[in-house]
């Protein structure tokens, strides 16, 4: 299934969007190179423990026993039993490593679960950069994309995963202009090539085990399909969620009209704006996860509980341009 036809819940408007859902989106179709030959989203095999060592096999030496006139076999059979006891004890650690959970951020496995759509809003990102230079392209008055990042239910991802082509620029000519519009950079140390390429390098290359995502035209093309699907403009404006300085939002609210457009539990972000000390956060991004069969599904809770906006009782500010 191709990602070019996600899946929603809930029906979309088909009234026009609202000036702040960008220009008309222009997307060409990936190539049809082949994939590699694996398939991630099956259930979990002993395969995604091949990063652990194996256990080295330890046994006595039946040789040097032999060569020992004096030991009685009260000693033999002692060193045996201690023998025994180490097998044991290293079968019973290679277990317990490969049972426990991630609990870094990035996983050794390159197995992923689905992914993290995370569309960011320029005003709120700004507005709480703390003292990094952030500037909004002057085209710039709609959401805008950060990236599609493969992720575990457990919270971990993987990252920058290898047997994946390398980035080249040339091979994204094509959707340049899209790039360009959707995909800014709000930080002017970095050059819009750059950010692409760390986008690519670190969750492009694992998304490539997705057959539909196995080429670098195909992660960005689907990228920016997804974003024009999933539009946050249309959803805050059938919602009635318009931007202000002075009046808050509930995260409630900000999640209802997500999950009333599209389905699925999305992930809120807000950060404390430098200039305020207390009250609302301002919005940030919003982040829509994606099943491995290409549908909107509920952000994991963990997820949320751990990326989300905490600030429940004031609310949020959705910053105006």
């Amino acid at each position: 299934m191709s990602l070019f036809v996600l899946s929603r819940v809930g029906p979309r408007s088909s009234a026009s969007a609202s000036s702040t859902s960008g220009p008309p989106l222009s997307v060409t179709p990936s190539d049809s190179r082949k994939p590699p030959d694996c398939d991630l989203f099956s259930s979990p095999s002993p395969h995604h423990f091949h990063h652990l060592h194996q256990a080295p096999s330890i046994r006595p030496s039946y040789r040097s026993f032999s060569r020992r006139k004096h030991t009685t076999k009260k000693q033999t059979l002692g060193d045996m039993k201690v023998v025994g006891l180490a097998v044991a004890l290293v079968a019973v650690l290679v277990v317990m490593s490969c049972l426990a959970p991630n609990s870094g951020a990035e996983a050794q496995s390159t197995s992923w679960d689905f992914l993290l759509l995370v569309q960011q809003w320029g005003p709120g990102v700004c507005a709480t950069s703390r003292g990094k230079q952030c500037v909004i392209p002057s085209y710039v008055r709609y959401w805008t994309l950060h990236g599609m990042w493969p992720n575990n239910f457990d919270g971990s991802y993987p990252a920058n995963c290898p047997d994946s082509e390398s980035f080249n620029m040339q091979r994204l000519e094509p959707i340049r202009k899209s790039l360009t519009a959707y995909w800014p950079t709000l930080y002017p140390s970095n050059t819009l090539e750059s950010f692409w390429e760390h986008e690519f390098e670190k969750h492009g290359t694992c998304a490539a085990s997705d057959p539909t995502l196995a080429t670098e035209l195909a992660y960005f093309n689907a990228t920016l399909t997804a974003r024009a699907t999933f539009d946050i403009s249309v959803a805050f404006s059938k919602a009635g969620i318009q931007p202000s300085s002075n009046k808050a939002y509930s995260i409630d609210t900000i999640s209802k009209a997500i999950q009333s457009a599209y389905g699925g539990v999305p992930l809120v972000q807000c950060s404390r704006e430098s200039s305020r000390a207390r009250g609302p956060e301002a919005l940030t991004s919003i982040g829509f996860c994606i099943s491995s069969s290409l549908t909107i599904i509920d952000c994991p809770t963990n997820i949320i509980h751990k990326e989300g906006c905490h600030n429940y009782d004031d609310g949020v500010y959705f910053l105006p341009f």
